[in-house]
């Protein structure tokens, strides 16, 4: 019983360790698609009697084009006229509408393995949006994927802006993250300590330590 206690460890071990990446983007991601619909839900309930009509039109529009998205999983890429029409109205709408559709195109680009135009997509929807929470969101994605683009440096960077304390612990796992791809390796280890030691999530823990015992 304990042998097949242990195997189930190790093998939960090895998944985590092979998709360590991709399960902290799922989390970074899943708490941003949530605060999203949160801060939209907000926006919608305050300004629910001023303009109806255009708010109603931009909640339609921006329907629309999670529609059109969801619909391109189904073929290799978007129309060339469908993104012209996307990125028009991203431009046009800086609002929370305009900010959820830039985070819709976003998702679309990295999806598609088009991480120029999905960082290009993240510093636009930085206009659209004065909150905070969202603002550091925007920039863990960007600094997630200038590491994926081997842009340590500019990755550091994006990091830096982060002054939010609740996301402390995120942003030093990323900047450990930045630092190892430099080679910096003490100082990419010394980030992710500071995760160990303020982090509550056991499964997170041992993403880290896998990363400082790698």
């Amino acid at each position: 019983m304990h042998g097949n206690k242990m195997k189930k460890l190790v093998a939960i071990q090895e998944f985590i360790y092979k998709n360590k990446n991709i399960f902290i983007i799922s989390i970074i991601f899943t708490i941003s698609i949530v605060m999203l619909i949160v801060s939209g839900w907000l926006f919608c309930y305050q300004k629910s009697n001023e303009n109806s009509i255009k708010t109603k039109d931009l909640l339609e529009q921006y329907q629309r084009i999670v529609s059109t998205v969801q619909a391109s999983q189904f073929k290799k890429n978007l129309p060339k006229r469908s993104l012209k029409d996307i990125n028009a109205f991203i431009n046009k709408n800086i609002n929370i509408y305009g900010f959820m559709a830039s985070m819709v195109l976003t998702k679309y680009y990295v999806n598609n393995n088009e991480l120029d135009k999905a960082v290009l997509s993240l510093k636009t929807s930085l206009k659209s949006t004065k909150d905070i929470n969202l603002i550091t969101l925007i920039n863990l994605r960007l600094a997630r994927i200038q590491i994926e683009q081997k842009k340590f440096d500019e990755a550091l960077k994006t990091i830096g802006y982060i002054k939010n304390k609740d996301w402390i612990i995120i942003a030093a796992d990323i900047r450990g993250e930045a630092l190892f791809g430099k080679g910096e390796k003490k100082l990419a280890k010394y980030e992710w300590n500071k995760v160990i030691k303020s982090s509550i999530f056991p499964v997170y823990n041992q993403i880290i330590n896998m990363k400082i015992n790698s």
